[in-house]
């Protein structure tokens, strides 16, 4: 039996810039700043770049933590418009479509995710 873990973003699908711009409109909206826009979020969990970003910002732990829940509501939201929109074109990598297939059906095969985002976020890109 073979366990095989894929990735979302950048791995299954490419989302066009969709949970950046997201994430930089929630960070906006609660704390006033979108942070460094040169920051790079791939290999991060969603609320570790909420913290790494807003750290650089001068923000402390206690004070970036109480604003989550609230930050992760308006980035799932951005998300849910972003893909109704049609603005962000959200589309599975070359290939990933095909390997799926070809894995699904397979005895010795078992497919999973291990992903960084929210799950809620994660079911929207998907």
């Amino acid at each position: 039996m073979r366990l095989v873990l894929f990735d979302i973003d950048g791995t299954l699908l490419n989302s066009d810039g969709l949970g950046r711009a997201s994430m930089r409109l929630a960070l906006g909206s609660i704390f006033g700043s979108p942070g460094n826009p040169a920051y790079r979020y791939d290999g991060k969990t969603d609320k570790q770049i909420v913290r790494d970003v807003m750290r650089l910002e001068g923000h402390s732990d206690e004070h970036i933590d109480s604003r989550m829940e609230k930050l992760i509501e308006i980035y799932l939201e951005g998300l849910r418009e972003g893909v109704k929109s049609g603005k962000f074109s959200v589309r599975p990598l070359d290939g990933v479509v095909e390997l799926l297939d070809a894995l699904e059906p397979r005895d010795d095969v078992v497919l999973g995710l291990l992903t960084g985002n929210v799950e809620t976020g994660a079911r929207t890109k998907l």
